[in-house]
């Protein structure tokens, strides 16, 4: 088994992406995303933002603040986060 292979179910064993996400499990979100989608690092807060369809002038403030305990994912951006795991692809490709 791959280091790929692990970190992204890692990630999926540790969030369902039924309810909201915050923290460690969106950092390893990024990393395991990071490696799926062929970027060879973890994506950046504004890279998962972008997928996760926020807009504006800074769209990973939101993946900050779940990464910082201040805010969490909502739940329908934890649930595109875990079909993105599951090999699922954003809407307007990857980031």
């Amino acid at each position: 088994m791959t280091a790929h292979t692990d970190r992204r179910k890692c990630a999926l064993n540790a969030h369902s992406g039924g309810a909201a996400m915050r923290g460690a499990d969106v950092t390893e979100a990024r990393r395991a995303l990071g490696a799926l989608w062929g970027k060879r690092r973890a994506l950046t807060a504004a890279e998962l933002g972008r997928a996760l369809g926020y807009a504006g002038v800074a769209p990973g403030r939101a993946v900050r603040a779940a990464e910082t305990g201040e805010a969490a994912l909502s739940p329908q951006a934890a649930r595109l986060v875990a079909l993105y795991l599951r090999g699922v692809l954003p809407p307007d490709g990857i980031p």
